[in-house]
């Protein structure tokens, strides 16, 4: 067994950061952040069975990763990062750096269900009480939450709405031989991380159903007839919400391979084969997860402009899923 652990401070990150209009310029890169990482890392290999013909033997690691922000520049001002696939300043806000926070965080606004029909007048106007944002609210429409509680919907609202960083990740497998059989099972797994459901963005905003295919909660959307339904109907277009949010912890049952190895007896007689290895394996089996996408697992980046990607990972826009594979062959040796 080998364990790690490690705290680590970095100064001087070449970051995109504001600057003053007056340069002809909204951005410049420059080296202004800090950064501190700890974090524990643990291996695991174990010989259960170690006989003639029988060795069974298995393999684990653990890893966890906790980063923080210690200093911007700019006085402390926050860094909003943009992402590629949504339009006006929700989508050139969707990823926040700030001091004291960590990598990977979504900003946006708080949803709190929907509006009902008691929430206006018979004009469509809002009763006292009810926050709005003024962009067309009616009921069954998606409603935020009034963080600052003024009455009203603003951008002062936003804040943080989940982490696309895990809390730990790591594999195991296990490797059981019995005589020229060879048995090998690999698991992966991820815990903690949230994935931006941004698929939805087309498929679930309920507003266009002339232009886009619709998910089929929209069945059970908020209507007079459905007053009771959670479901929102309609909503905001373009901005960034705690409703595309999803917990993507997953196990992956990633790989599951056996192989058998002819004895060197029964290939003598050839003269020629000196080895011989036949095997059948899958890959990405299956994975366990509460994600509704196609993937929990997301390897693109969504960043737009000159920021990096590597900031703005974990939005899941059209990103192409893991494919299940199976194979079978043989291993010569002459």
């Amino acid at each position: 067994m080998t364990a790690d652990y490690y705290i680590k401070t970095t100064k001087d990150l070449l970051l995109e950061a504001p600057v003053l209009n007056i340069s002809g310029f909204d951005k410049a890169w420059q080296n202004i952040g800090k950064l501190r990482n700890n974090g524990l890392e643990l291996g695991l290999n174990a010989s259960l069975i170690n006989r003639k013909d029988l060795q069974w033997t298995f393999q684990a690691n653990f890893s966890m990763n906790k980063s923080k922000v210690l200093e911007l520049g700019q006085n402390g001002a926050p860094i909003y990062l943009p992402v590629s696939f949504m339009s006006g300043n929700a989508g050139q806000q969707a990823v926040i750096l700030r001091e004291g926070g960590s990598i990977g965080e979504i900003y946006g606004y708080v949803t709190e269900g929907v509006y009902g029909a008691n929430d206006f007048y018979s004009d469509g106007t809002p009763k006292k009480g009810v926050a709005v944002a003024g962009v067309g609210e009616k009921p069954g429409f998606m409603k935020y939450k009034d963080v600052k509680e003024d009455g009203a919907i603003t951008s002062e609202d936003r804040q943080v709405i989940g982490n696309t960083m895990p809390d730990f990740y790591g594999a195991f497998g296990t490797m059981l031989s019995y005589k020229g059989f060879d048995l090998n099972i690999g698991f992966q797994y991820s815990y903690g991380n949230d994935v931006y459901n941004a698929n939805y963005i087309q498929t679930a905003r309920f507003d266009g159903l002339a232009d886009y295919n619709q998910m089929d909660f929209y069945k059970n959307r908020w209507t007079l007839d459905n007053p009771t339904s959670t479901q929102y109907a309609d909503m905001s277009f373009g901005t960034m919400s705690s409703a595309f949010v999803e917990d993507a912890s997953f196990l992956r049952l990633k790989t599951v391979r056996l192989t058998y190895t002819f004895p060197s007896r029964w290939l003598e007689k050839t003269h020629v084969i000196r080895g011989l290895k036949v095997y059948i394996a899958g890959d990405n089996l299956y994975t366990f997860t509460k994600y509704s996408g196609y993937d929990p697992e997301i390897h693109t980046a969504q960043g737009a402009g000159s920021m990096t990607g590597v900031l703005t990972s974990g939005f899941d826009y059209g990103a192409f899923p893991l494919a299940r594979t199976f194979s079978i062959g043989a291993n010569f040796e002459f």
